[in-house]
């Protein structure tokens, strides 16, 4: 969903499977090294039913995110809530890379206005516009985080990814793709 809502979503249908970023970490405690080329370009963007799978070192998301067992049919789906899914959410580089993507979107839909760029990226993520106490202190860290990139133009970069968004000082940017990791 959130590739989705990001925009960079790859809809292609088929091929061969893909390699998402995954932490180094991650890979070092596979049962078997495993040789993980990071797909680049779109393929880095496809469905999560298109990234390799390895039992033995399974992509932290898919555990994470309550994936259905590979090896039997399974009719109902599990879901879970927990601390990790949060963490990830916030910091892996999948989540970073569509906040980043999502700021990008809504400051190019809704220029110069940021609480139509808050409502904007709110309702592309959970269906639905923001109520007034959401809207405040989602405003509120916004207008906070740009106060901290206004002197921090190396984590404002860094926060902005690339491309950074056309016309938009890299504060507000990286004000911005914070926000967007809040809402996602």
């Amino acid at each position: 969903i959130f590739l989705s809502v990001s925009g960079l979503l790859d809809k292609t249908v088929g091929g061969p499977s893909v390699y998402p970023p995954i932490p180094d970490e991650v890979l070092r405690f596979s049962y078997n090294p495993v040789n993980w080329p990071t797909s680049t370009g779109a393929n880095r963007y496809r469905r999560g039913m298109y990234t390799f799978h390895k039992r033995t070192s399974l992509h932290p998301n898919l555990a994470l995110f309550d994936r259905p067992k590979a090896q039997v049919t399974d009719n109902l789906r599990a879901r879970s809530n927990t601390p990790l899914q949060a963490m990830a959410a916030l910091h892996d580089q999948n989540f970073v890379e569509a906040a980043q993507a999502l700021a990008r979107r809504v400051q190019a839909a809704v220029p110069g206005n940021t609480s139509g760029q808050i409502t904007l990226a709110f309702r592309l993520a959970l269906g639905r516009s923001p109520k007034a106490a959401e809207l405040s202190a989602l405003e509120a860290l916004l207008a906070k985080n740009q106060t901290t990139y206004g002197g921090q133009t190396s984590a404002a970069e860094q926060a902005v990814g690339t491309p950074a968004p056309e016309g938009v000082p890299i504060a507000s940017a990286a004000a911005m793709a914070n926000v967007a990791r809040m809402i996602l």
